[in-house]
C-alpha cells in the first residue's frame, strides 16, 4: 500500500480472498504485502498498544512483537480479514479497519 494513491485515498475496499471463517491458506499468510509497529486500541480495554503487525492480501495479523511472529507465525495476538478501511479524521496517521466479523481495529 505505501504510497499509492489508493492508500492516499479517504476510502478504500479490499477484495475478500479468504476461506470461510477467516482461515487463510499457507500461501496468502507467507505472501507479505506490508509488516512493521502499528498501535493498535484495544477492545475491552480501550488502551493503545504497539504491535507488530503483518498484511498479506486481506489476512491482518498482528503479534505482540517483530521476535514473537519470528519466533513462530502461529503465536499471534490476533488474525482478521479486512473488508476495508477509511482514514480517521480524528487522528493525522490513523486508520479505523473493517473486518470479516465486524469488528473494528482503530490503528
Amino acid at each position: 500500500m505505501g504510497g499509492s494513491a489508493a492508500a492516499r485515498s479517504s476510502e478504500m475496499e479490499l477484495g475478500t480472498e479468504s476461506i470461510s471463517m477467516g482461515l487463510h491458506s499457507f500461501e496468502d499468510i507467507m505472501d507479505t504485502d506490508w509488516e512493521g509497529y502499528i498501535w493498535k486500541q484495544g477492545h475491552v480495554v480501550r488502551n493503545w498498544r504497539n504491535r507488530y503487525a503483518v498484511l498479506s492480501g486481506t489476512c491482518f495479523t498482528y503479534y505482540a512483537s517483530k521476535e514473537a511472529a519470528s519466533a513462530d507465525l502461529e503465536k499471534y495476538k490476533g488474525r482478521v480479514t479486512v473488508t476495508g478501511a477509511k482514514k480517521d479524521p480524528s487522528r493525522s496517521n490513523g486508520f479505523v479497519v473493517t473486518t470479516s466479523i465486524d469488528k473494528l481495529f482503530t490503528i
